[in-house]
């Protein structure tokens, strides 16, 4: 991918730089050193730079192959947009691009035009382009069944947009600093909180929450939250039958520059109408958590107002599940993946509260062909996060039977279709992802899908650090003796 390629030219301009820097050094400390000659950079510019051509001119033949309204029309075409951060382009080329996208861009705005007034959206009806109404999570989630086939995902809804905003038109009783009591609309009380002198990140989130709790929400929005819910489909005769996960899809959370995984609120095995609108108040009450809190003031609050949607999804009663990364992060290695895969539900391994298996696979033809090369470590996987049938909601933490704990977790048809579709999806997004999975039975879900900030870092150093070289021009980078910050 040209993420590969710009990540194997970067480590060796880093290499490069660095003994330049060394080379200095040892110089201004009176030492004779040989300087660090620029030869091999004059062979791998224009390489890299024939390689990447090479690369966009097939992304430019998949984008003109695909139909109007395909979904991986967008992903090429943004992948190019990006390519254009690093690598020069012919302006007919450009203008043709920017033609293409703000085709694509009237389209959404058309689309997102006709859910703005909607306070609930069936899956069928959410793909990229809703995002200003469900936020990025559920907008992913739309997305991987029109890039990775039908049946990925399991059933859900999205509470949107405008459902918050009308939550937070609805009046809840409020004190002031002065102790005097009104009605007053939710948004305006929060308002009043966060502007309030004296009060840590801890402090306001404790009474946002507490404003939440007290919220009866409008009667017209219970009774479409409710039955939406009921309309879901679930597996008959299930003990499981009727149980969602509630989860925050915020505008701001699962974006390409900062996923925020984990910053906000998610109920699993939630079940009924009642406790459904609860959980769903109580996720819109967790966009203001104290780490959220935090995290907008470090940031001066650039990303706008809190908002967005929250997902509503059948509960997957996971025998296995686990997250997977399309490239190995840690070795830096982008033709691997790197899978870590538990048994019982995915919280234990998200939060790392039980130990998983490390599947290593090669992103290789033997992936298809149903011969992956990985390397598989067993962990000793003592407990599982599983249902809490005890207190009929929730999880609970609990003893693997001793036979399963060196046991493999992924069966070898398990491993092969895992990898398969996370390659499908990587390449249709056009970038690294994490993927969020489960098995249940024997059937393979995939419960969310962010991107890897990664290729844009990439992006970032090569633009602003590391310029590709033009031929006939004098190479843009840094001298071969500064030291790298």
């Amino acid at each position: 991918s040209p993420y590969e390629l710009l990540a194997l030219r970067l480590d060796a301009l880093r290499v490069e730089a660095a003994l330049g820097g060394a080379a200095a050094a040892l110089h201004a400390c009176g030492l004779d050193v040989a300087p660090v000659e620029a030869g091999d950079r004059l062979l791998l510019d224009p390489a890299c730079r024939r390689r990447l051509v090479a690369l966009r001119e097939e992304v430019r033949d998949r984008a003109d192959r695909a139909a109007a309204g395909d979904a991986g029309l967008r992903h090429a075409l943004r992948l190019l947009e990006r390519m254009a951060i690093v690598l020069d382009e012919d302006d007919d080329d450009r203008r043709r691009r920017e033609r293409r996208i703000e085709a694509i861009a009237r389209e959404d705005r058309a689309r997102a035009a006709e859910r703005t007034e909607r306070r609930v959206l069936a899956s069928s009806e959410i793909d990229h382009a809703s995002f200003p109404s469900v936020g990025w999570k559920a907008a992913n989630l739309g997305e991987i069944e029109r890039l990775g086939g039908a049946g990925l995902v399991p059933p859900w809804i999205a509470v949107t947009d405008r459902a918050f905003r009308e939550a937070l038109a609805t009046p809840v009783a409020f004190e002031d600093e002065d102790g005097r009591a009104a009605a007053v609309p939710l948004g305006g009380a929060i308002d009043a909180v966060l502007a309030r002198p004296g009060l840590d990140a801890r402090r306001r989130s404790v009474r946002i929450r507490d404003l939440w709790e007290r919220l009866r929400l409008p009667r017209a929005l219970e009774r479409e939250v409710a039955a939406a819910y009921a309309g879901l489909p679930f597996p008959a005769g299930a003990e499981e039958a009727g149980y969602v996960a509630v989860r925050s899809s915020a505008r701001e959370e699962d974006t390409e520059g900062a996923t925020r995984a984990g910053e906000f609120d998610t109920f699993l095995f939630v079940r009924g109408e009642v406790a459904v609108v609860d959980h769903v108040k109580r996720a819109w009450a967790g966009l203001w958590t104290e780490r959220a809190l935090r995290d907008r003031e470090v940031s001066g609050g650039g990303g706008g107002p809190p908002g967005g949607g929250v997902i509503v999804q059948r509960m997957v009663e996971a025998r296995v599940s686990g997250v997977l990364q399309t490239v190995n992060v840690a070795e830096g290695e982008h033709r691997e993946i790197v899978i870590n895969a538990g048994l019982g539900l995915g919280e234990g391994v998200v939060s790392g509260t039980v130990a998983a298996d490390q599947i290593v696979v090669r992103k290789d033809a033997g992936v298809e062909r149903g011969t992956p090369r990985f390397r598989y470590v067993v962990a000793d996987k003592r407990e599982r996060v599983v249902f809490d049938r005890t207190a009929g909601a929730g999880t609970a933490r609990v003893e693997t039977l001793y036979h399963q704990r060196l046991r493999a977790a992924l069966e070898h048809v398990e491993l092969v279709e895992l990898a398969r579709i996370a390659r499908r999806l990587e390449r249709a997004y056009g970038h690294p992802l994490d993927v969020e999975f489960a098995i249940e039975g024997d059937r393979l879900w995939i419960l969310q899908v962010r991107p890897l900030a990664t290729h844009l870092a990439l992006l970032r150093e090569t633009a602003e650090r590391f310029p590709l070289s033009v031929p006939g021009r004098p190479f843009p980078g840094p001298a071969l003796t500064e030291v790298p910050s």
